[in-house]
């Protein structure tokens, strides 16, 4: 238990957070970064001990009631082989509310109904087409996807049609069969949010890739998507004219099956939407007692092995956050980082005054009064996160510290 410096009284974590506004430890004065770790002569590295994958969180997916938050609000359809990272395969389930319709809208038969899917991102073949199968969820029971593992499967019914997306598309049409609108019409327009569950739609069967990196999965955005209703031509004052009601999305959720990332010497990935977060120890026993200016974690990437054929994507995850871990396993977020696409690294750090809980505890542990057992780094609880963090774990020439590492810049430096 490295970072644990010696039997600490218990300290609430309330506390602690209570004190990062207006710490009145003396080492809490002026707590600006004094200098790089390249330059500073008071700037310690400590490159991590121990890296392991702690303990899997719980991960779920989809919005329910049509109010999706920042990381829920998209939904992913499609099939890649990925021998490094592993194979994903995402079927969508959507659901629609019905609004208020133009007058005389149900005394008219329907023309059309349509599946409109607002393009948001392709993770692998950014040239690749994506066929794909339609069928509608069973409409009993009725089903929510709040709370839902990300692996659970909905029953549906009989194939209604099969599409083929295109890499171009940023609107997706997919057109509903004429026996199915027809069969189906008073439900459509006058019973939809009662009997009827919504849509799966599902990459086609055996059109899997197989073989090499290679197929795609497309993210689309719910809350620009909808079921939309195109009523039969009718007479308007001498002009023919036909109405359209845009169903909004009230249910959207992914079921998401992934394969195993590939062992890699050297290297850790941490996947977005996987549920195992990277867990970083380091011994920070010489400095114990010391007041600190600042300190930072550097996690380095290994971009190298994002790179795929012409037209492949392979995105860094769109947020990492660092937790600190008590003996009993209990997890708090220090630390939220957005990652730029173009990182070569990851740098946890306090970025302002007002803001000194990274430094707060680090103080703290080297005091003696407070325990931690380590640090994790995870994806928020995102399972629509297909982005991957390779990390680097070890380092490339004795005393050339890559992998991992704490950054300590101390006031007086460590003791001789």
């Amino acid at each position: 238990m490295t970072l644990s410096l010696r039997s600490a009284a218990p300290l609430a974590l309330a506390a602690l957070a209570f004190s990062l506004a207006a710490c009145q430890d003396p080492s809490g004065v002026g707590l600006s970064l004094i200098g790089d770790e390249t330059s500073d002569p008071n700037a310690q590295l400590v490159s991590a001990s121990t890296l392991s994958f702690g303990d899997e969180q719980a991960v779920t997916g989809g919005f329910a009631n049509g109010t999706g938050t920042p990381l829920q609000t998209r939904v992913l359809v499609g099939a890649m082989t990925d021998d490094r990272f592993g194979d994903v395969q995402a079927t969508a389930y959507v659901d629609a509310r019905s609004i208020t319709q133009p007058a005389d809208f149900g005394d008219r038969p329907l023309a059309q109904v349509q599946i409109l899917l607002r393009r948001a991102e392709t993770y692998g073949d950014t040239l690749a087409s994506l066929p794909v199968e339609v069928r509608q969820i069973d409409p009993s029971p009725a089903w929510s996807p709040d709370g839902l593992p990300p692996d659970t499967t909905l029953a549906t019914g009989d194939l209604l049609t099969t599409a083929t997306l295109s890499p171009q598309d940023t609107l997706v049409t997919i057109d509903l069969p004429q026996s199915y609108i027809a069969a189906n019409t008073v439900v459509l327009r006058d019973s939809l949010d009662s009997l009827f569950e919504g849509f799966q739609i599902r990459t086609a069967s055996g059109s899997t890739p197989a073989g090499m990196t290679t197929g795609a999965v497309f993210g689309f955005n719910a809350s620009q998507s909808s079921i939309r209703l195109i009523g039969a031509d009718y007479d308007d004052d001498g002009e023919t004219t036909r109405d359209t009601v845009d169903y909004p999305l009230v249910e959207v959720y992914t079921a998401l099956a992934r394969g195993d990332a590939m062992d890699t010497p050297g290297r850790m990935f941490l996947r977005g939407g996987a549920s195992m977060p990277l867990a970083l120890d380091f011994d920070i026993s010489a400095f114990e007692n010391l007041p600190l200016a600042s300190a930072k974690i550097r996690v380095p990437l290994d971009r190298s092995l994002l790179d795929g054929p012409m037209g492949y994507n392979r995105p860094l995850p769109q947020t990492v956050v660092l937790y600190s871990v008590l003996e009993d396993g209990t997890r708090t977020p220090i630390l939220s980082q957005a990652v730029e696409q173009d990182a070569t690294e990851i740098v946890f750090r306090d970025n302002n005054l007002s803001n000194q809980s990274f430094n707060t505890l680090l103080q703290s542990v080297l005091l003696g009064r407070f325990a931690i057992t380590g640090f994790e780094i995870g994806v928020p609880n995102n399972p629509l996160d297909l982005g991957v963090l390779p990390v680097i774990v070890e380092d490339a020439v004795e005393g050339d510290l890559r992998r991992p590492r704490l950054s300590l810049v101390t006031i007086g430096g460590p003791p001789a």
